[in-house]
């Protein structure tokens, strides 16, 4: 329960230390059940939005999705196999998990877990179509009210979409060992 006789001061004394002090804060509680505003510190401020939505977004999903919701992207193969020959398609479909194959996530790369899968089960050699499947409503690409023409243009902002690798994003590293030396060109993914 907030007491703002005895949590104001200290909220107070947080967003005014000397370590806060480049920082712009706002701070605004309300009392779901009353109406009542019971601690406000620059309450009535506007600020560009920020890393807070990411809690609005995770309650969000909460809410929609629970607790328990994990996203899948898995592999399929529909076909035959002769020794280490399989012939056929190979089905990747997702749900749209904003973390395959992200270079913030720290496991293994997923495509290269699914190789080592296909060689434990002997498979080393394919001639396979690859099918792309999207599990879940992503007809619509952008949220509505962003400037479609605008993204087209300058390129940015990934459409949603039920298979995201890497972050949608293709790192570049550029390279010299000195001035005088030709450039070093390095993409991940190299394929891309």
């Amino acid at each position: 329960t907030f007491e703002p006789s005895t949590h104001a001061a200290r909220i107070d004394d947080m967003l005014t230390t000397p370590s806060a002090r480049g920082a712009h804060w706002g701070v605004f509680a309300l009392d779901v059940a009353t109406g009542e505003t019971v601690y406000a510190f620059n309450g009535d401020q506007l600020f560009q939005p920020a890393s807070v939505n990411k809690l609005i977004s995770t309650a969000t999903a909460l809410d929609r999705l629970g607790g328990r919701f994990q996203f899948s992207t898995t592999l399929s193969l529909q076909g035959w196999r002769k020794d280490s020959l399989f012939v056929g398609s190979i089905r990747i479909s997702g749900d749209g998990d904003p973390s395959f194959g992200s270079m913030y996530d720290r496991r293994r790369d997923p495509f290269e877990q699914w190789i080592s899968a296909l060689r434990n089960e002997g498979i080393s050699h394919i001639e396979a179509s690859i099918v792309r499947e999207e599990r879940g409503n992503f007809a619509q690409r952008y949220p509505e009210g962003w400037d479609h023409a605008l993204i087209r243009r300058h390129g940015f902002a990934p459409a949603q979409s039920g298979l995201v690798y890497h972050d949608n994003l293709v790192s570049i590293s550029i390279s010299t060992p000195s001035v005088d030396q030709p450039g070093r060109f390095e993409q991940w993914p190299a394929n891309y």
